[in-house]
């Protein structure tokens, strides 16, 4: 039988036969399946947590990092819509992409632990986190 590979059915397959492997590497950061896949479980968690229900939109500030593998699996698992941006943009820029996209929150990583340093209300009045690697 064949089944359709989409990004979270490869989770949930990678976990299974690949669990103990390592899958993910980035810089001095070093994952398995199982410990990677934990990650985008407990961002999964804190995202609803916070509010963002099936079908809300969540930008994401990020290059390209683990911090922004999670975000691919972690955002969808949730029935969320994940909206990457490019980190590079110019403030003008942004300012004017956020204002006509309307996302229902905006996560900007940065260094240290997942913790959520502050939630406002920035630029199209939508809630900012703050999540560590």
């Amino acid at each position: 039988m064949e089944v359709p590979l989409s990004p979270l059915e490869f989770m949930r397959r990678a976990r299974t036969l690949y669990g103990s492997r390592e899958a993910v590497v980035d810089g001095q950061n070093r994952w398995t399946y199982d410990a990677f896949f934990e990650r985008c479980d407990r961002w999964s968690s804190v995202l609803r947590r916070m509010g963002i229900r099936k079908g809300d939109r969540v930008a994401y500030i990020s290059p390209n990092t683990h911090a922004q593998l999670e975000s691919f699996y972690a955002v969808p698992q949730i029935g969320a819509v994940l909206v990457p941006i490019n980190y590079r943009l110019a403030d003008e820029e942004f300012a004017s992409q956020s204002a006509t996209r309307g996302e229902d929150l905006a996560s900007i990583p940065c260094d240290g632990q997942v913790a959520f340093v502050r939630a406002v209300r920035v630029l199209y009045a939508s809630p900012v986190s703050r999540s560590g690697c």
